[in-house]
């Protein structure tokens, strides 16, 4: 479910990461502010393409967070 996977990663990673991580799928400027130009890029998107590329751009923080872990440890 998107909502739900969302919700998580604004807990994981924070409100404004995940709004910048929105807009990058979307093509705007990721100033982590969800403004009219954010919303009507997103809203233009694809729900599925959007919820996936989200989701991808997820996948990859969370590695690129493993990683970081593992080089401090």
């Amino acid at each position: 479910d998107v909502c739900s996977s969302d919700l998580e990663a604004g807990v994981n990673f924070g409100v404004v990461t995940l709004a910048k991580m929105a807009q990058r799928v979307a093509d705007v400027k990721d100033d982590g502010i969800i403004g009219a130009k954010s919303i009507i890029a997103i809203n233009m998107m694809d729900d599925t393409v959007f919820a996936l590329a989200l989701k991808l751009m997820a996948v990859d923080r969370y590695r690129r967070i493993c990683r970081s872990e593992e080089h401090t440890s």
